[in-house]
């Protein structure tokens, strides 16, 4: 077993840490306004607490395991995921209509695992990175 770790970079928004929190607090929000290229691809189901992603064959799916008001939203795989992996998006303010984010990815992959989808998981979090910034600056 290996262990992943791969960060998005950090984004500045014009909106709160509470909206920001607010927004990222509902996993229904993640599946809303994806672009074609992603929702194609993948099966996508999701409700408060949890999202399920099935693509190529791979289930992924992922819950709510601590919410830090404000601050920080920490997400764990679902039941029958392939590997260990916990998800967390960290948000800062940085004044009163203003707070930053980055998404954080760990993972325990297996050998064969870490060499198949091991940089996937860093594309998978700049693509996600780059599509909610777009998303909240309209």
């Amino acid at each position: 077993m290996g262990n992943v770790t791969v960060k998005g970079r950090r984004v500045r928004t014009g909106k709160s840490d509470i909206q920001i929190y607010g927004i990222f607090s509902d996993l229904n929000n993640f599946t809303t306004g994806l672009p074609d290229d992603i929702t194609s691809k993948a099966e996508i189901s999701s409700t408060q607490n949890t999202l399920n992603v099935k693509v190529q064959g791979f289930d992924l799916g992922l819950s709510v395991k601590e919410r830090v008001p404000y601050s920080l939203i920490s997400m764990g795989e679902q039941n029958g995921s392939l590997f260990p992996f916990c998800f967390n998006i960290r948000i800062d303010s940085c004044g009163e209509s203003c707070s930053e984010f980055e998404f954080e990815m760990e993972a325990e992959l297996p050998g064969l695992f870490k060499s198949l989808i091991g940089s996937k998981l860093q594309e998978f979090i700049d693509k996600l990175t780059d599509t909610v910034e777009k998303s909240l600056s309209v």
